[in-house]
């Protein structure tokens, strides 16, 4: 299944659940069979759990990453006179996204502008709607997650709607690793009946974000199982190897939070 039929599976499997961030990650990450669709699965949850005012039926991207190259950066996005300038470095699932969030600025003064109609084309009554001045370009050969495009992100001179409920943003660094567990859980659920039980015995722990550290670790601990077991290369073939990070890279930064 490439990433375009996952698209159509997820609209179908989200229909009755978009406003409802955890069932959204549980339905749509049963039908995802890699950490690629894991991984949208779940941040498409984190992203409406953050941004609740955001009700859009297509995947939306919240781009944040900007360049940090020593030699010759690009230069990060910046506000003039309510229009977009700069770059984003790392937009996920950018051949299907329809929405974009964007984090402008650092520290208090930041803030969030949405961008609509992405996918509006020549064919659509919508292309009027298009962003002008934005530009996606797909990176190419990603290690990374490959079943997933991934793209660079260009402002020059575009417009932008502002983002005004951002109460829960902070919450965002608790939101993206809860729900990709959740989505991840639920595939393994669907994908591997001998791990269904201790799947949903996790999931039925923790109906929310609030002891993230107690779900990490049993997550972690079920990684450290899949790869004993050989369970991962059944899951994920010879990128589990590699995307297997998926499961694992927040760990440390939330065990270190959970110490403080």
């Amino acid at each position: 299944m490439n990433e375009s039929q996952y698209y159509e599976q997820w609209v179908s499997a989200s229909l009755d659940c978009l406003d409802k961030p955890r069932e959204l990650a549980i339905q749509t990450g049963k039908i995802s069979c890699n950490p690629a669709y894991v991984f949208i699965a779940g941040s498409q949850a984190a992203i409406r759990a953050t941004f609740s005012e955001l009700k859009q039926h297509g995947w939306i991207a919240y781009a944040a990453s900007e360049d940090r190259s020593k030699e010759s950066p690009k230069p990060g996005v910046t506000n003039h006179n309510g229009c977009l300038f700069g770059f984003k470095t790392w937009v996920a699932a950018a051949d299907q996204i329809n929405t974009l969030v964007v984090k402008v600025g650092q520290g208090p003064n930041a803030f969030y502008a949405e961008l609509d109609h992405l996918l509006a084309s020549q064919t659509d009554d919508t292309l009027d709607k298009r962003p002008n001045g934005l530009t996606l370009t797909m990176k190419q050969d990603q290690r990374f997650l490959p079943d997933m495009s991934q793209g660079i992100v260009e402002f020059n001179n575009t417009p932008f709607k502002r983002i005004d409920d951002v109460s829960r943003v902070k919450q965002f660094g608790s939101y993206e690793p809860y729900y990709i567990y959740v989505a991840f859980l639920a595939s393994l659920n669907a994908h591997r009946t001998d791990m269904a039980q201790t799947a949903n015995d996790i999931l039925a722990s923790h109906p929310n974000a609030d002891n993230l550290p107690d779900m990490d670790l049993a997550v972690q601990n079920l990684i450290d199982r899949l790869n004993k077991e050989n369970i991962g290369h059944a899951l994920a073939g010879d990128q589990w190897e590699i995307d297997q990070r998926l499961y694992t890279m927040y760990s440390p930064l939330i065990q270190k939070k959970n110490t403080h």
